[in-house]
């Protein structure tokens, strides 16, 4: 009995399907990685390719030599093309895209000067009414070892005007701001949105709260066109496909990019891609939006169209901006709050900032205000 369970084993092992042995098992990460990781068709291309490879070498057209051949091919992939099968033919789709279009990028540069600022803030306020928004900053702390860079900082924000946070190099408004959008973990303070405590509150849960951030460099998908960026930061908030797409169009007209609608984001200019990360954020309707230095890189007319925006946006909105353009702050109208070593140092009008002999002191470095703060 136990020899006759013993061949009924052995025979169990032999008969077991081949699909579950070791082998083919690690055929399926070469699929993804000759096809594309991050796409199903890349896979579904690289087990089309790489199998029918396999059978039109195993029927000895390379003389028997078919494990070389396609370890040769895939180190050749891997090389030249990290991104697989699928992410090398969408380059070359792009490149063609780009060919057929060759001055709709430069073209776009000079759409910019006749960006609608109405426009978006009307896509901005779109959607049911909302209620007024509290954000209120109590004494934050971050910590950075022995480096404080937001020492005991309070500040609350609200519509009716925009707010901007100025600053030498180093005085912890990046800091700051980060800290009020959730980048950054708070070492003491509390942050509350409407009276609900959002201190520990992830990034996420507080862009799902109606925060809305613009980092310093723009946050784009390179690799998508103009159109799918704005259609994907719309979707979040439509969660309908055909909605998103007339959200996507009003924005584009609003920022004259309808030229280079079709083309890769990375293919826009600085510039370009600044508005193109700013409408992604007011696309998404929030009801507090924090830039940090959201005209770097914009010309002079994009600067004047960014600061109407932005004045008009405080009026429905609590927008926060970090700014080192005191031309700018002053487009913008509203309350500024000047920050020096990771403290806030003086609040007021920029024209009653600019007059006060302390804050030219702490930018220019000079006399005992700098030492002694």
């Amino acid at each position: 009995e136990i020899a006759s369970c013993l061949v009924g084993s052995e025979m169990c092992i032999r008969d077991s399907p081949s699909i579950f042995s070791a082998q083919e098992a690690l055929l399926v990460p070469i699929y993804v990685l000759a096809g594309g990781i991050g796409s199903l068709a890349g896979a579904f291309l690289g087990a089309v390719l790489v199998g029918a490879l396999s059978f039109w070498l195993g029927g000895g057209a390379a003389g028997g030599q078919a494990t070389l051949i396609l370890g040769l091919c895939l180190i050749a992939l891997v090389l030249f093309a990290p991104r697989g099968l699928a992410g090398m033919a969408g380059a070359i789709a792009r490149g063609l895209a780009r060919q057929r279009m060759p001055s709709a990028t430069n073209a776009s540069a000079l759409q910019h000067a006749s960006v609608n600022a109405e426009g978006l803030a009307r896509i901005a306020s779109a959607g049911p009414p909302r209620g007024r928004v509290a954000f209120d900053a109590t004494a934050l702390i971050k910590r950075f070892g022995g480096i404080v860079p937001v020492n005991t900082v309070s500040r609350s924000f609200a519509e009716g005007r925009a707010a901007a946070l100025i600053g030498p190099n180093g005085a912890g408004k990046s800091s700051f701001l980060r800290c009020c959008s959730g980048q950054y973990r708070l070492d003491g303070g509390t942050v509350t949105i409407d009276g609900r405590d959002v201190t520990r509150w992830p990034l996420f849960r507080r862009v799902q709260a109606g925060a809305g951030i613009k980092t310093q460099a723009p946050l784009v998908y390179a690799e998508l066109s103009v159109h799918e960026n704005l259609w994907i930061a719309a979707h979040r908030v439509a969660r309908d496909a055909r909605q998103a797409a007339v959200a996507a169009d009003e924005a584009l007209a609003a920022m004259g990019l309808q030229a280079v609608a079709r083309l890769p984001a990375g293919s826009l200019p600085h510039g370009g891609r600044q508005w193109l990360d700013i409408a992604m954020v007011l696309i998404q309707r929030p009801r507090i939006v924090f830039l940090d230095e959201p005209a770097a890189g914009m010309s002079g007319e994009e600067r004047r169209a960014l600061a109407r925006l932005l004045a008009t946006l405080g009026s429905t909105l609590a927008v926060v901006v970090v700014e080192h353009d005191m031309e700018f702050v002053k487009q913008l109208g509203g309350h500024v709050s000047v920050l020096h070593q990771g403290q806030l140092f003086a609040e007021g009008s920029i024209d009653a900032l600019r007059a006060d002999e302390r804050v030219l002191d702490i930018y220019l470095g000079r006399n005992a205000h700098v030492q002694a703060h």
